[in-house]
């Protein structure tokens, strides 16, 4: 009932003609989905992340006076001690908490829901409210805002369009099928393909000082740092290769750090190309694979099984434990990464479930 009462609103002439924002829905992937199916999408969806114990803080500290039905904090807003007040019953942490889960369970289906066809702002919502309201209104207002291709095919242009080549960058999870969707972009565009472990070895081979340095670090075993990365692959991008072809950047940026010293050093994306695969999907396809050591040919034993007499192993780290540890990694960081380009770069979020 609610979904028919909400999608009769928006289309309602005030909706149509200055545009409308919801809040409070949908709750569900179930009412995305039936927003989707009723051909209304919006333009960009906003998602404010609070820690939960600062929720809990904020709605169990509340009271309400009963005579006016303003509402006051015993913290932020005390009443005045001639008000009587009373706390609301469901005010309380456990149903705080409770209400926190379903949010949860649900928040991440309905922003996915979306993800195709809109774009999406994460913003910290601890910072002050003039903060997160200039955030939302530069991500309304900024050049990358109409990115809402219903067929991912109308981002692909024509090189003859283009002010100057094409530049790319493509994140996704492990095993998201990143590599594939660059060796197409590469053989469509003629762009030079890029990724974080070529370049460093590459700096290596040459012998420049960054490579050196970089080489220290990789000898180690340890991570090489965030200024030395950028060093060298802001150095190749200026490179006369990608200047005149393009480039398409797979495994960097992987931090907020990074996108920032890329945007810093003018090095700007036209399009970030984001494929979203489910966690357990993820796992699926890293922990099925193993690895002929004769011939370094990988297989998977569900779709694609060696042929019988081949001995393969299972390379030690393709375990489910330390997928999902390089997941949290990769979940930590890439909204961050994605936020940071959102004012200058057509943002497109594409399933990676669909067929290549």
């Amino acid at each position: 009932l609610i979904i028919h009462v909400v999608l009769d609103r928006l289309k309602q002439p005030d909706c149509v003609e200055r545009g409308w924002l919801l809040d409070g829905f949908p709750r569900s992937a179930g009412q995305a989905q039936a927003m989707l199916d009723g051909g209304i999408s919006p333009s960009l969806v906003v998602v404010l992340n609070v820690p939960d114990d600062e929720v809990v803080s904020r709605i169990a500290g509340r009271r309400l006076d009963p005579a006016t039905g303003k509402s006051y904090h015993v913290e932020f807003n005390p009443p005045p001690e001639s008000v009587e007040v009373v706390q609301r019953s469901d005010d309380t942490e456990e149903t705080i908490r409770v209400r926190l889960a379903t949010y949860h369970e649900h928040c991440g289906a309905v922003v996915d829901s979306f993800a195709a066809i809109c774009r999406r702002l994460t913003v910290d919502g601890s910072l002050p409210k003039e903060d997160i309201a200039s955030q939302i209104v530069q991500a309304m207002t900024s050049p990358g805002k109409n990115t809402k291709p219903s067929n991912p095919r109308q981002h692909h242009r024509d090189k003859s369009s283009m002010k100057h080549p094409l530049r790319l960058v493509i994140c996704g999870p492990p095993a998201g099928g990143k590599g594939t969707q660059c060796e197409r972009l590469v053989e469509k565009y003629g762009i030079v393909h890029l990724s974080t472990g070529d370049m460093l070895r590459a700096a290596i081979q040459v012998n420049s000082n960054t490579g050196l340095r970089a080489k220290q670090f990789m000898d180690a075993g340890t991570l090489v740092p965030d200024d030395l990365i950028v060093h060298v692959i802001l150095e190749r991008l200026q490179a006369p290769d990608c200047a005149q072809k393009g480039w398409l950047l797979d495994g960097f940026p992987r931090t907020p750090v990074q996108a920032k010293a890329m945007v810093d050093a003018g090095i700007v994306p036209d399009l970030v190309l984001v494929l979203h695969v489910p966690d357990d999907e993820v796992v699926a396809r890293i922990s099925g694979r193993r690895v002929d050591l004769t011939t370094g040919k990988t297989y998977h034993v569900t779709f694609n099984p060696p042929p019988p007499g081949v001995d393969v192993v299972q390379r030690s780290d393709d375990n489910e434990e330390t997928i999902r540890v390089r997941l949290a990694t990769y979940h930590a960081n890439c909204d961050a990464v994605v936020d940071t380009f959102v004012p200058l770069s057509t943002i497109l979020h594409v399933d990676g479930m669909l067929p290549k």
